[in-house]
């Protein structure tokens, strides 16, 4: 039965799914679940669990003969392994999808996946016990090799997960920027992330968020003001936020925005026009946050402090978050979309930090797609991994000021103890 409530939650989403359903496609009367489980949150609280065991699982122990950067292989590719085998990615994207519905129910879920990695914490406390790694924890170190392994959000917005067989490519590297950093990297081959053409956002994209009638070419003639524009696509933003997209109406966004629902039509088309406007508008907002350039001569530490504070505070904001959570519920339908608000949201930071490492010895050699992969792993780092989009918290002044400090000592130093 688990495994056939497993497809419905995946296949029709949380809010879709019904104990009646699963019953239904599982051919046992809702009675019979009734008496295993009190709602469906149950059920799927049992299939993520079910998910963790299997994981727990699969950790192989450590060896004597392996060495600290051989045992951080190891656990990277224990966790691509089972991020990219099978429904995981789909299954943790819908833990997020129901955030803003459902915190507590979601926050619930992503405890369970932390303490998955506990075998893995287990390996980096040997590490540390014996002094080669230092960590705040053994399951926060556990937790940010986890989430560095899989690439932060990437696989939740759109990009294709990479073939099983071709998890070893990016292993080395993953495991050099945690253990050694970035400054004193060993790795021999570096991976690159090449931004896709087909996303990647034009003119018109970049300043939506400021100028929504020029986004258009072909409706000039109908009469809304820029400010109308503006006005109707707060609006939806805010239903799509607090809804979903199949949750939310026209026929209430209309009336709320003051437009009629005829000029929507001329206007969008439908739903899904103005959902990816609205969603667009919002990457191109917090994308265009104030970047302040480096300053000649500042410490690179220093420089990179500012950009995860500016990482912290444009995507795991309110606007942020709930940004990133909407459009991946949506990732399966229009992946197109979520790439673009992927690199709209990141290409700024991406570009400034690229720049900044291409001027040290360790980025001296790296073409321009490899530096823009090592970027995303720092704004990985810099959003404290892929939790604040499961949690209902947002990090306060001080939070963000260590997380920045976190960010910094990881990436440029890694964890391993020089002594």
């Amino acid at each position: 039965m688990l495994a056939v409530g497993r497809r419905e939650f995946l296949t029709y989403g949380y809010q879709r799914t019904s104990v009646e359903g699963i019953g239904k496609a599982a051919g046992v009367s809702k009675q019979t679940i009734y008496r295993h489980f009190n709602d469906k949150s149950e059920i799927l609280r049992a299939i993520v669990l079910q998910t963790s065991a299997r994981f727990e699982n699969t950790v192989p122990l450590i060896s004597d003969a392996l060495d600290t950067k051989a045992i951080i292989e190891n656990c990277v590719v224990t966790v691509r392994r089972s991020f990219f085998d099978g429904d995981s990615v789909d299954l943790f994207r819908l833990g997020i999808a129901i955030a803003s519905q459902l915190p507590e129910l979601s926050a619930t879920l992503n405890g369970y996946f932390v303490k998955s990695l506990a075998p893995i914490a287990d390996q980096l406390g040997m590490l540390a016990a014996d002094k080669r790694i230092t960590v705040i924890s053994p399951l926060e170190g556990a937790a940010q090799a986890g989430v560095l392994a899989v690439e932060g959000v990437r696989y939740h917005m759109g990009f294709r997960p990479p073939a099983i067989d071709d998890l070893p490519d990016d292993v080395s590297a993953i495991a050099d920027l945690y253990l050694n950093g970035f400054l004193r990297s060993d790795a021999k081959a570096w991976p690159e992330f090449r931004p896709d053409p087909e996303t990647n956002p034009d003119r018109r994209t970049l300043n939506i968020h400021t100028d929504i009638k020029s986004y258009f070419d072909d409706v000039a003639d109908l009469r809304l003001s820029e400010d109308d524009l503006q006005r109707l696509i707060g609006v939806a933003r805010k239903m799509f936020f607090a809804s979903g997209y199949r949750d939310s109406s026209l026929d209430e966004i209309g009336p709320a925005a003051r437009i009629g629902r005829g000029t929507l039509y001329r206007w969008f088309g439908g739903k899904e026009a103005l959902f990816k406007v609205a969603m667009l508008h919002a990457a191109a907002e917090a994308g265009a946050r104030k970047l302040s350039s480096p300053k000649p001569g500042a410490p690179i530490e220093a420089t990179l402090r500012d950009l995860a504070l500016w990482v912290s505070a444009s995507l795991c904001g309110r606007t942020g978050t709930q940004l990133y959570r909407t459009v991946i519920a949506e990732a399966d339908h229009d992946p197109v979309l979520a790439r673009t608000v992927y690199q709209l949201t990141r290409n700024r930071l991406a570009q400034a930090l690229s720049a900044v490492l291409a001027g040290t010895d360790a980025g001296r050699d790296l073409n321009e797609s490899q530096l823009y992969w090592t970027a995303m792993q720092f704004i990985t780092l810099a959003t404290g991994g892929n939790r604040y989009l499961s949690l209902d918290t947002r990090l306060n002044a001080d939070q963000r000021k260590a997380l920045a400090e976190s960010t910094v000592a990881t990436f440029l130093y890694g964890h391993r103890n020089l002594g």
